[in-house]
């Protein structure tokens, strides 16, 4: 009986031992996965690491899957109402929410941009969380706010498709300057090291863009940001871009973008696409525009297509974040098929494919 009992005495610490130093070891990092520095743009990817369908455990092999692939950065949105449900009242399950998000972001060597939207009530009377706030200045406060309480983060954007009406009601870029000029002056006042990013804007919106330069805009952002998709879903990065407004449904028409910041004495400012990339689905011969999916081949070799055009043609383009780092399950199958990795967490050939390039530096 002694000898079962020290049996199990010594097998439960084991047990204990091993599991401890589990709980110890630390994850992979961008470090220990020894991906050479390549010329043309730092590759991120979006995350959507808050929402309700991602618990910590999911959240973890997501991350870690990035940096496998090669990933440096993550884009994540954030909700101004989940943080800030009442005026300077901090909602502490978001919080610890978002601090959990962060740690798993930066133990991991990743640089974490954090997208902040999504209007509280308080601040505009209840007309909805996509609805501007009635005073930009609360939206400075919690971007003065939010920078103070996460350090780790020096990144921060300032909305998500605002010349959009899916994303901002009204699309209005004079309330989208007042935004951008608030956050700017308070988060800097806050904390020196912090950037402000442009809300990546749904395709290159030149239009849109100049409208708010007009509005004040100048000096009131420390990267420009678009969303380099391509209008018709299928067409490959490198086709010339319209002339006019039309010149914004190409990856190309970062190009006028470009001319309209050098016009307006930004051409030190770097542009970071905060979203692009290609849907593989299949789709219908008659399909047009956004309907129009890609194959998995397609997808794959347009991400890297992508990546040699940013390199060779575009060094102002300093980051590209791939949407999506995870396939959706929206049952809307384009919005659910942009990701580097399926639903169950394996790697799709575009994911190979981005390794590939990085490992090789193209």
């Amino acid at each position: 009986m002694r000898r079962l009992t020290a049996l199990l005495g010594a097998l439960a610490l084991l047990v204990v031992g091993v599991l401890g130093v589990r709980a110890l070891a630390s994850p992979t990092t961008v470090a220990d996965v020894g991906f050479p520095r390549c010329a043309g743009p730092m590759v991120g990817a979006q995350v959507h690491a808050i929402w309700s369908d991602v618990d910590s455990e999911s959240r973890a092999e997501i991350l870690d899957g990035m940096v496998e692939l090669g990933v440096r950065t993550v884009r994540i949105d954030v909700s101004w109402a989940q943080l800030e449900p009442v005026q300077f009242e901090y909602d502490q399950e978001a919080v610890d929410r978002l601090q959990r998000v962060v740690d798993q972001v930066t133990e991991r060597g990743l640089d974490p941009l954090v997208m902040l939207w999504l209007t509280p009530g308080w601040a505009n009377s209840d007309r909805g969380e996509r609805v501007p706030p009635s005073d930009p200045i609360a939206y400075g406060q919690i971007m003065a706010w939010a920078v103070q309480r996460f350090p780790e983060v020096r990144d921060w954007q300032v909305w998500n498709e605002p010349n959009s009406e899916d994303f901002l009601v009204g699309a209005d870029p004079v309330a989208y300057a007042g935004l951008l000029e608030e956050a700017f002056h308070q988060a800097h006042r806050a904390r020196g090291d912090v950037r402000i990013i442009f809300g990546g804007t749904s395709y290159q919106d030149t239009s849109w863009i100049e409208q708010v330069y007009a509005a004040g805009a100048h000096g009131h952002f420390d990267v420009m940001s678009t969303h380099a998709y391509q209008a018709v879903g299928d067409e490959p990065p490198e086709l010339e871009a319209a002339s006019g407004e039309d010149s914004q449904y190409r990856l190309r028409g970062v190009e006028a973008v470009r001319e309209l910041m050098v016009a307006n004495g930004d051409a030190r400012v770097p542009v970071w696409f905060t979203e692009f990339g290609w849907s593989a689905f299949d789709s219908p011969e008659d399909a047009t525009g956004t309907d129009r999916g890609v194959t998995e081949a397609e997808q794959a070799d347009y991400l890297v297509r992508a990546l040699r055009l940013m390199r060779e043609e575009y060094p102002y383009v300093e980051r590209a974040y791939w949407y999506n780092a995870r396939d959706r399950d929206s049952g809307d199958e384009r919005i659910d098929s942009f990701g580097l990795l399926r639903r169950d967490l394996t790697p799709k050939p575009v994911a190979e494919a981005l390794t590939d390039y990085l490992r090789g530096c193209g």
